[in-house]
């Protein structure tokens, strides 16, 4: 768990590009609503969870759209970058000289068929393009690389990975935005995270619960979640989501690995 001081960097940090993101947002009409983490911290503790050092929103499809054009076409303060080349979630990262690095993750909302084949199939197609995505570092690093060096499906996953090698990240990560975004649609009554993490993808939840947002307190701003936000929590971290739980180490071995790409 990071430093007590180096927390509160990391916090002020993060409270900054949060700020900005959510002007952006406001001065161009773009929803969003917190997300994981950061989205159980507005609710239960109104601001971040003690351990948490990053900010993570999410955004129907054509929210996300909206935002992608304007972030494209805005000029960025020197301090901020947008990346979406590196990894399958979009990340706004703000880089200070004698401050943290710290980013905030962009999650989307994408349709997924009613129908358990169809539905079966667009997961496992995202479940593809994440395994040619990874970063070679998921593969080399035994510590980090989870289920990559883990039972008879390891070369399995090599193998793919050594293909997706043929291609650039920035056109393996075109493919697959196009696949979450137009492949196995239903008639649009569920929505997933296509672009989070793989079991993430795997939650399925009714359209409805992005239908509205609040405008809530978190530490001595205001940002954005969903009116459907317990629907969302509870998908997430189970019906007793205001229990606080444990601090997981492992979510730091993660975000170390993060900053080592991002730097």
């Amino acid at each position: 768990m990071p430093h007590l001081k180096e927390t509160e960097q990391v916090h002020a940090s993060l409270l900054e590009a949060m700020t900005y993101f959510h002007n952006i947002c406001e001065e161009n009409d773009i929803h969003y609503s917190l997300h994981g983490g950061s989205l159980l911290g507005a609710v239960r503790e109104k601001g971040f969870i003690p351990w948490d050092d990053d900010i993570d929103v999410s955004m129907p499809r054509p929210e996300f759209e909206k935002f992608r054009k304007v972030i494209k076409e805005i000029k960025l303060p020197e301090e901020y970058r947008y990346d979406d080349i590196t990894f399958r979630s979009p990340r706004l990262i703000l880089k200070k000289e004698d401050a943290p690095l710290v980013w905030i993750t962009v999650f989307v909302f994408d349709y997924i068929s009613e129908r358990p084949a169809w539905l079966k199939m667009k997961i496992r197609g995202i479940g593809f393009f994440e395994v040619i995505c990874k970063q070679p570092l998921y593969f080399k690093d035994k510590t980090r690389a989870g289920k990559y060096q883990k039972g008879p499906q390891y070369h399995v996953y090599k193998a793919i990975w050594i293909i997706g090698k043929l291609f650039k990240q920035k056109t393996k990560l075109k493919w697959m935005d196009i696949f979450c975004k137009r492949a196995f649609l239903g008639n649009k009554t569920l929505v997933h995270r296509s672009n989070d993490v793989f079991d993430a993808t795997k939650l399925i939840l009714p359209v409805g619960v992005l239908d509205g947002y609040l405008l809530v307190p978190f530490e001595d701003k205001e940002f954005y979640i969903y009116t459907g936000y317990d629907t969302i929590l509870r998908s997430s971290y189970g019906d007793d989501y205001m229990t606080p739980i444990r601090f997981d180490t492992s979510k730091d071995d993660q975000h170390q690995t993060v900053r080592n790409l991002l730097v």
